[in-house]
């Protein structure tokens, strides 16, 4: 019975992580449909290991190129590479967020944010944001032509998905969209950027 729990919370991250719907909110909801425990925030957390090593190796190229600087000459790459230094920016969000979270709500994982009244308000709420991103008109914004700024309000849509209901994937593609970047770039830098997130 036990193999078959991680067998199904597995099946579900696998289908969900991708998708722009919250791995997290299905990963409890889902549990309690099938009649299994709520796997909670820790192994919710090491489920997603399976998700940053597909990412992994999905954008293996990309990746190569980003590990190809050398610390000592990090300033001279970092203002070079614009994806490296837009991860980067757009990873102190969550970091900042996180940290917050944890100073001010240290029994987060176990906050009304997890009960299934509150995972379906705001998966209702993704739902609208997804719909207004998806009337925005392209400014033709892309990767190479995006300013940093753009990559740090990106994150900071990030920094929301820590709440179950926030689809990682689909407030960071709906924030590029209403930012006027073109959808496969958007949907590109999405994973790029949860690399370190995740």
């Amino acid at each position: 019975m036990t193999y078959f729990k991680y067998l199904v919370y597995g099946l579900i991250q696998g289908f969900t992580e991708f998708l722009p719907i919250s791995s997290t909110a299905h990963l409890k909801v889902l549990s309690e449909f099938f009649g299994i425990d709520d796997p909670g925030s820790s192994l919710s957390a090491i489920l997603q290991l399976g998700s940053v090593l597909a990412i992994l190796y999905y954008f293996r190229d990309d990746i190569s190129l980003l590990s190809r600087f050398k610390l000592y000459n990090f300033k001279k790459y970092f203002n070079q590479n614009k994806i490296f230094s837009s991860i980067f920016v757009g990873t102190t969000s969550i970091l900042l967020f996180g940290a917050l979270i944890k100073v001010f709500i240290p029994n987060f994982s176990e906050s009304i944010l997890r009960s299934n009244f509150s995972i379906a308000l705001i998966s209702i709420l993704m739902a609208l944001i997804m719909l207004l991103s998806e009337k925005t008109k392209s400014k033709k914004i892309n990767l190479t032509n995006h300013k940093l700024m753009d990559s740090f309000k990106i994150g900071l849509g990030q920094a929301f998905a820590i709440i179950p209901g926030v689809s990682r994937s689909g407030i960071t593609i709906s924030m590029a969209l209403l930012l006027g970047w073109d959808k496969k770039d958007a949907t590109k830098f999405s994973f790029l950027l949860g690399i370190p997130a995740i």
